[in-house]
């Protein structure tokens, strides 16, 4: 299928299967389903770099599996969706801005072993892998990949309220060390274990994992493998930056910067195994 604007467009349509299908297509959408709960859309290929892969608005219950997007801004964009599954998937962003997975006002996602690839080398916005600003998402965020070939300034692996992430593995790689406010995990009142976090340069404000919250919604920062470097004149970069979080069992390694910040106080820090040039 070659398509226009639309390669596939679904309005109202319920119980809907979508299904292996190939779309070509450079503009705006591959598939756009509106008002379409308890839908299946698995195995389809979209390429061409459309501005969005899979745009799906207002669905309740539907599963995304096992797609590969091949797109310039947007793979899966949610948006007020409930209840919604995205699994296996595989994901390539070449564009200068844009999320890989973005489920803003979408509640109760599960969101697991999906392979994310942010290749872009000209990016002047923010990217990111997986996206939800607004609190209290309830997602579950499981075995994903996401490497981010080249992370330009407010590039972020994960950036999600109110989550359990688990198991992912996150990568950053910056060949220019100038960047500012990359992140390998970012947001509050998250859940966060068992994940592998590589975070390789940046100059200003760059963290694996950056949580704020408040005494009655902490963070739990638990038995992660951070692996981290910054720039040596670099400054306010750290493997962990966090407020009112109990950080345990984590293992850190990385060169001449803060393991960890603290800021805003009820921070428990115990139990961890740091290999650092510079400890603090």
């Amino acid at each position: 299928l070659i398509s226009g604007d639309y390669g596939i467009y679904l309005d109202g349509a319920n119980n809907s299967n979508i299904l292996n299908n190939i779309i070509t297509t450079s503009n705006t959408y591959g598939i756009r389903a509106y008002y379409s709960d308890n839908s299946l859309f698995d195995n389809n290929h979209i390429v061409g770099k459309p501005n969005y892969g899979i745009s799906s608005e207002y669905n309740e219950n539907s599963t995304f599996s096992n797609n590969s997007l091949d797109i310039n801004q947007y793979g899966l964009r949610i948006r007020y969706g409930d209840s919604l599954t995205i699994i296996d998937n595989t994901i390539v962003l070449w564009g200068n801005y844009g999320s890989s997975v973005y489920f803003t006002s979408s509640e109760n996602c599960i969101i697991k072993g999906n392979n994310i690839l942010i290749n872009s080398s000209y990016r002047t916005y923010t990217v990111y892998g997986i996206r939800n600003e607004h609190g209290g998402s309830n997602a579950i965020i499981k075995n994903n990949i996401i490497q981010i070939s080249e992370g330009y300034d407010n590039t972020r692996g994960v950036y999600v309220y109110g989550a359990i992430i688990d198991s992912n593995t996150i990568t950053i790689s910056n060949n220019d060390w100038s960047k500012n406010y990359t992140r390998c995990i970012e947001g509050g009142r998250n859940t966060i274990s068992n994940n592998s976090l590589t975070i390789q340069g940046g100059y200003y404000n760059c963290q694996a994992i950056y949580m704020s919250g408040n005494e009655n919604e902490p963070n739990s920062i638990i038995n992660n493998t951070i692996n981290f470097g910054f720039k040596t004149n670099g400054y306010s970069c750290s493997a962990i930056r966090a407020a009112h979080a109990d950080i345990r069992n984590n293992t850190i390694i990385g060169t001449e910067h803060y393991v960890a910040q603290f800021e805003g106080g009820d921070v428990l820090f115990i139990d961890n195994y740091v290999e650092t040039g510079k400890a603090k």
